[in-house]
């Protein structure tokens, strides 16, 4: 209903005549069934908004399928169990010491790029640390800023809405679990900047105050 048809429904309610009170009759019913045309019009455009952001977040997961590799799963263990400064030397693909307990990690991430990283390994190893550098560090560094772009990607749906929120935070609420050192490389993202993957940040930080909040309440009820 336009302004002129509102105009002549406010005047026809003044008068009495016959006539005039079926007109006046018609004007309402034509402004409730454009009124309810509208809200259905409406409801449909939201189920269709709501529609294609599961649908995105279906496809993202699936792309995120994909993408996973052997290789990628082992940077992310073993950068999560690094110190500062062997995240400071990833992030500036300098000499990496670590640990030999890291052997079976490392030869899952290099092997199948380097054959012979086994036996480069050994050549490597300083007492009970390997001394790392060059194209080795360089390529665990290639796999992990891959990864973490790829992750910020996803996430960055997520953090603009476009993607179904309960659908990603359903399947990548595993990325943190802080008990497990669970943090989606933090050491690594500290070192490289944050500034650079803000999604993935303000993804953790949801996720690490909704567990905090969890473990309030846990608190909470144990005490009364």
């Amino acid at each position: 209903m336009d302004k002129g048809q509102f105009d002549q429904l406010i005047a026809v309610m003044n008068r009495t005549e016959t006539t005039e009170w079926i007109t006046m009759i018609v004007l309402i019913l034509s402004f409730v069934i454009g009124a309810g045309t509208l809200l259905y019009a409406r409801k449909q455009l939201l189920a269709d908004h709501a529609r294609s952001r599961r649908q995105l977040a279906i496809e993202m997961c699936s792309h995120w399928s994909s993408f996973i590799s052997p290789e990628t799963a082992s940077v992310t263990r073993l950068i999560e169990r690094m110190l500062p400064d062997q995240c400071e030397a990833i992030a500036t693909s300098g000499k990496l010491s670590i640990g030999i307990d890291h052997k079976l990690h490392l030869l899952n991430i290099l092997q199948l790029r380097f054959p012979d990283v086994e036996m480069k390994l050994t050549e490597l190893q300083k007492g009970n640390m390997y001394e790392i550098d060059g194209q080795y560090v360089l390529y665990i560094r290639h796999i992990a800023i891959r990864y973490l772009n790829m992750l910020e990607s996803i996430l960055l749906s997520w953090a603009m809405g476009v993607a179904d929120p309960k659908v990603i935070e359903s399947e990548f609420s595993y990325l943190f679990d802080e008990e497990k050192g669970r943090t989606a490389m933090e050491g690594l993202r500290k070192k490289v900047g944050m500034e650079g993957f803000p999604a993935i940040e303000q993804f953790m930080k949801t996720l690490r105050e909704r567990t905090k909040a969890r473990s309030d309440k846990v608190v909470r009820r144990s005490v009364t």
